[in-house]
């Protein structure tokens, strides 16, 4: 089956979280590795890149990579419980963990930010 840009979803694949083998421990990590079609692949690549260069600008880069981690076995936990027929693949999972702490980091330090911001801007005006 060719791969194209919408799918098809790799379901016989051994790394893709299968729901009839929970007992396979290893898939609530490694469907990170597998894609449903190269849009999938794409966009998770280009948030990747976005979010996460700049949290390991401010953070260390195991601390961005422990919150994907989490986020990816976390995604697959929750999706287990939540929708238990569910076949799982990508780095969904991982990528919203990393922009919800993108988030959590803007709001946490608004005022430090915004104060950094002002001197720059007062600086530029000055030459």
């Amino acid at each position: 089956v060719p791969i194209t840009w919408t799918g098809p979803a790799p379901f016989c694949s051994v790394l893709v979280y299968n729901p009839g083998k929970r007992y396979e421990v290893w898939r609530f990590f490694t469907y990170s590795f597998v894609h449903s079609g190269v849009e999938h692949i794409v966009v998770n690549i280009v948030l990747q890149l976005l979010v996460g260069l700049a949290l390991e600008m401010s953070n260390s880069w195991w601390r961005v990579g422990l919150v994907y981690v989490l986020g990816v076995v976390s995604g697959s936990l929750a999706t287990s419980v939540i929708s238990p027929g569910l076949f799982l693949a990508g780095a969904s999972g991982g990528v919203y963990a990393i922009a919800c702490s993108h988030l959590a980091a803007i709001l946490l330090n608004w005022k430090e930010d915004s104060l950094i911001l002002r001197q720059r801007l007062r600086n530029k005006k000055a030459t």
